[in-house]
């Protein structure tokens, strides 16, 4: 997304509902005539590092089959799919990719984007069973016990999970799991001279990022609330008096100029 390289130049062209409309479904049908049972997708020739086959939500099959559904689900797009039947092999490739590339001591906890809880949550969507959510909830709450406050590995990613289990099963035990995990990444904010920032502590190391993954919660003339639906703060969570407003924009240029993400030596 910031590497400018890697995507098509903006064009001036006047919108075109239909032209749009045209392109999605021509980008979703090509990935579901694509689709093989067992191994899933190829590799993306802009991918790095990455073999055939991945099944992750970040960058593999469970992300593809859920903005699949999804789209056909919105009315996106005609072209639609049978999913369901790879749903145990994906969970298990899930699963042993997750624990090959976790952190050290995190296999026990959820990571959404990485982790079975996504694969799980996909299940949820095409064909829930009550131990797939049992699944998903326990990989959430143990997150509790988590220190890390980003979107990929840690409690907001279990957060935005509740919120979709919410909503498939109307348990009362998804909005309990979520408040606990809302008060205490709001509890970690912490004041720095760009507003108030989270701190990651991730990969051994504790550090300030930026970005759609570990956005760190810089909030400034942008109101804390909005900042925390982009963590998944919401909807659950209601505005306090006790949550202000900051000044976001002493936090653009921590954007480095060849659009990397910018790291605590930029924030100091």
């Amino acid at each position: 997304m910031i590497y400018l390289g890697r995507h098509r130049a903006l064009t001036h062209d006047a919108w075109n509902e239909l032209v749009v409309r045209a392109a999605i479904e021509e980008i979703a049908a090509d990935a579901i005539a694509n689709f093989h049972a067992d191994a899933f997708w190829p590799l993306h020739p802009s991918d790095e590092g990455v073999g055939d086959g991945n099944p992750s939500f970040y960058r593999g099959a469970a992300g593809v089959i859920w903005a699949s559904d999804y789209l056909h689900r919105v009315g996106a797009i005609r072209v639609a799919q049978d999913f369901r039947p790879v749903l145990p092999r994906l969970m298990e490739r899930t699963l042993v990719d997750f624990e090959s590339n976790a952190p050290a001591g995190y296999t026990k906890h959820g990571s959404l984007l990485r982790g079975d809880m996504g694969a799980a949550l996909l299940t949820m969507r095409l064909a829930p069973t009550s131990s797939v959510s049992d699944l998903v909830h326990r990989r959430a709450e143990a997150n509790n016990e988590l220190p890390i406050r980003e979107l990929m590995w840690g409690m907001p990613g279990s957060m935005v999970a509740a919120i979709h289990m919410a909503e498939m099963t109307q348990e009362p035990r998804w909005r309990v799991l979520f408040e606990v995990q809302a008060a205490q990444l709001l509890a970690d904010l912490e004041d720095t001279p760009q507003g108030p920032l989270w701190t990651q502590d991730l990969y051994g190391q504790r550090d300030r990022f930026l970005g759609p993954v570990r956005l760190p919660g810089i909030t400034r003339t942008i109101p804390l609330p909005s900042i925390c639906l982009a963590v998944g703060l919401s909807p659950f969570l209601m505005p306090s008096s006790s949550l202000e407003t900051a000044n976001f924009e002493s936090a653009l240029p921590l954007i480095e100029s060849d659009g990397t993400e910018a790291t605590s030596d930029a924030l100091s």
